[in-house]
Order: structure tokens, then sequence, then C-alpha cells
């Protein structure tokens, strides 16, 4: 399956991921905390096939209970099956977590 975007090509779409990740990260806000926020997080990111899977264990890794195996059997997982979450869902958290860039991304 390939990358699902939006508004832009996945090249854009990765770059974005990856600097919301960073800070999110850098800020130490967790989007996955509870179970049912850490499987939406996993489905939105696995959207972006493998590339998906760092930037899964990136925000994975705020949780103070982050189990690395744990998230990698998960990701796998949610690579397999079907999803009706898209990345906009990663963007959306990020978003209402206050972790914005610049209006032109």
């Amino acid at each position: 399956m390939g990358q699902r975007t939006l508004n832009g090509s996945p090249e854009e779409t990765l770059d974005k991921v990856a600097r919301l990740t960073e800070e999110v990260v850098r800020r130490g806000i967790d989007l996955t905390d509870g179970y049912s926020n850490w499987i939406e997080i996993g489905m939105a990111l696995a959207n972006l096939g493998e590339a998906g899977r760092e930037f899964f264990h990136a925000v994975s890794s705020v949780y103070p209970g982050y189990d690395r195996a744990k998230t990698d059997t998960k990701f796998t997982n949610l690579l397999r099956t079907t999803r009706k979450v898209t990345i906009a869902t990663f963007f959306h958290q990020c978003e209402a977590h206050g972790v914005t860039l610049d209006r032109k991304d």
C-alpha cells in the first residue's frame, strides 16, 4: 500500500510529520496517553507505511510506560490492518496539543 498524503507530495507529508514529531518529543507531549489514543496515532502513522514506524516510536517514547518491542509489534499489526484513520488525525492531534508549524506548511 502506498503512502496516503494530505495536501502535498509524500515527501512534503513526511517532512511535516518529522518536524511535528520532533517538536512533540522536544516538548514531552504525550499524544499516546491511553490505549485508544496510542492506537489512533499508530493507525494514522501507519498510513505512511514503513516510513511511519520510527515516528510512532518517537511519539510513543514520551509515554512513561513506553516499550520498544510492544510498540514495534503493534505498528507491524497496524500496517497489516485496514485503517479508517488517516494521517490527518496525526496532524489534528498535534494541533490539539498546541504543536503546529508555520501556516505555509
